[in-house]
Formats: C-alpha cells, structure tokens, sequence
C-alpha cells in the first residue's frame, strides 16, 4: 500500500488496528498528521488518547498496555512507535507475541521505519496481520517542484531557480530539504518570495555579501579581489565544494543570459526562461553578459570540470590553491601552467 492508498481508506473511514509505515520521515509525519485530523478534530483529545514512543526508548510491555487502553471520548487512539527497527530483540519477541493475538480495534499502532527489512520478524507478523505502507521520496524531476509547494505552505513564491539550488546544495533528502527551506524562509522575514541568492546564501551559510562579491568579481575579471574574497570564504570555514558549486551555477546563468539576450528574449521571457524574479539577479547577470565571449566557453568548461575533479581527489591543503587556479583562469588573468 502506499501514501494515497492508505489515505484513501482513512477518508472512508476504512482504518485498520495495524500498520508498518516505510520510507522518508516527512511523508510519514505528513500522513500521521492527516490521520489524527481525520480521528480527532477536537485537538484537545488528543492529549487523551494519542501517544508516540522510540524504539530505542522503549519497552514492548509500555507498547502493549497503551494498545490496551480504551480511548477517552473518542472512538479511537493512536499509538505511534518510531525508530522501530532499534527496538531491543528481547522486546521485539514480547511484542511479537501481542500482535499475533491481535491489537484492539478501538486502537490503531502505527510502527514506523525508514527502512525495516523484510525478513525482520516484524515485518513479517504486520504484513501478515496488519498493512504495510511504503513511502516513496518524489522523483528527481518533481523535487523542485516539491519545494515549492512547501514554501508555498509557509505562504512564500519561490523561484523555480531557488529550488534547484538547494537541491544541488543540500541533496535529496526530504527532511534536509524541509529543513533548509524553512531556514530560508526565515532568512527572507517579511519578504513574499525566495530568490535564487536567497537560496545560495542560506544554504551555503556565509553572508551574502561576501558570496556575490566573490562571484560579481569572477564574472567582472576583477582577479585580485575575487582571491581576495575567494580567501575570506576558506578560512570562514565555507567549504572549497559549495564555493565550486557556487561559480559553477553563477557562471550557467551568465552564458544562459547571453544566449537569451542574443535571441532578442524579453526580461519576461528572460525571467520565465532562468526562473529568476528578482530585478536585482537580472541585473547582475545582464552586467556580467559583456564579460564573457563564447569562444571562452570551452576553456571554462574545462576549468571547472578539472577542479571538480582535483577538488574530489587532492589534499584539503591545495583545495585553497585548486580554487586561486580557477579563479585566474576564469577570471581572465591566467598563465599557463604546465
């Protein structure tokens, strides 16, 4: 069974006494939430008759006597066991015993798992007495797409550009990505949108004016200061990768930009195409057109592939040195080395 499925039977009222949910946390508090608004829409029975235990923090008696108890004005409780899979095997034994003589259907326990083996005893005495339900991250093509709608949740327009940011900064795990989005809805206070250099600044942590100063001086040829800035990010602490990161999505804007702008696009055009809303990101990017040529292009490609790779395969010590390399070439002031 999966999310829709199991939701689907809640809204007919159809819930069963035992389930084994599986899979990415945040869909399974998401889906939780949905079963106590759907059992309790009085929020203060909850307090009565809704209890959640760790595996690893708990015994299979205290499990046991919170299924027996009889709900208090409600026809149903719930009892939620996560982190199931770290419950001691001397316990898992004693519960294997209760739930094969059956869980009161004036209870629904839920046990909850990331990744529950099947041929765990558990899981094989819920899918035989009780339902399983499997949740399934999103593909990579509908992740940006679920970021936005969460940021949409806390009533903010997120670019579509922002989005794959985080992605590229954070991965693909939801509850990293939750938890970045709301830092960065937080970052952006009173402000209805969350641009791209919303994104780049709270996921890389650094300020944002030392972030786009390192990268306005890159796209400007300005070498100096951007080793300047290139220096005052490494030993703040920022991470020689996100700063390759960084240049590597400033530098795909700015030939995206030039292209668009070749072909006569509209800044509404232009906006939609980069998925880009701020004026000030515009502008930036238009400024930094005239910096680059598209014979250049290659060259670039090559230097920033070569220090992804040196930066994945040398010393932490020349990471420093990798990064000063790449600036001056992109920058327009390299020698060549050999």
């Amino acid at each position: 069974m999966n999310k829709g499925e199991f939701l689907a039977q809640v809204k007919r009222g159809e819930i069963s006494s035992l389930y084994l949910f599986l899979g990415e946390g945040y869909e399974q508090e998401e889906t939780l939430k949905a079963l106590r608004e759907s059992l309790f829409q009085d929020e203060r029975l909850l307090d009565f008759n809704f209890d959640l235990l760790y595996g690893d923090e708990t015994q299979a008696l205290l499990i046991t006597d919170l299924a027996n108890t009889f709900p208090l004005k409600a026809k149903r409780r719930i009892v939620v066991v996560k982190r199931i899979d770290q419950l001691p095997k001397k316990e898992v034994k004693d519960l294997a015993a209760y739930l094969y003589q059956g869980v009161p259907s004036s209870t629904c326990l839920i046990f909850c798992s990331e990744n529950l083996p099947k041929n765990d005893p558990l899981y094989k005495i819920i899918s035989k007495v009780g339902k399983v339900v499997n949740f399934w991250p999103p593909f990579d093509e509908d992740l940006p797409s679920f970021i936005i709608l969460q940021a949409k949740k806390m009533n903010k327009e997120m670019e579509i550009g922002a989005a794959k940011a985080l992605i590229e900064i954070k991965g693909k795990n939801l509850d990293e990505l939750l938890k970045e989005i709301e830092k960065v809805v937080l970052y952006v206070g009173e402000s209805p949108s969350i641009t791209l250099e919303d994104a780049l600044v709270v996921g890389s942590g650094e300020s944002p004016q030392s972030i786009f100063d390192l990268l306005e001086a890159i796209v400007e040829g300005k070498t100096s200061v951007a080793l300047f800035r290139l220096n005052s990010l490494i030993f703040g602490g920022e991470p020689p990768l996100k700063i390759l990161f960084m240049i590597i999505k400033e530098l795909h804007l700015v030939y995206q930009m030039k292209f668009l702008l070749e072909e006569s696009k509209t800044q509404e055009e232009i906006s939609s195409s980069l998925g880009i809303t701020s004026r000030k990101s515009l502008s930036r990017l238009m400024r930094a057109v005239k910096f680059f040529e598209w014979e250049d292009i290659e060259g670039n490609l090559r230097s920033l592939l070569e220090a992804d790779i040196a930066l994945k395969s040398q010393e932490k010590r020349l990471h420093p040195l990798i990064l000063g390399l790449l600036i001056m070439r992109l920058s327009g002031h390299s020698r060549k080395i050999c």
